[in-house]
């Protein structure tokens, strides 16, 4: 079984998004996609 996981997304731009550090992360990422293809992240 899958957990969920809830993950802030924050704008940058028009194709870079931020993802926070958080828990373990050792550093924050970086997300490359239009945002019409961010329902990906959500499933």
């Amino acid at each position: 079984m899958k957990e969920e996981i809830s993950i802030e997304i924050q704008k940058i731009d028009d194709y870079r998004w931020k993802i926070p550090k958080t828990g373990k992360m050792k550093t924050e990422g970086v997300v490359y996609a239009e945002e019409k293809k961010l329902y990906l992240f959500q499933k």
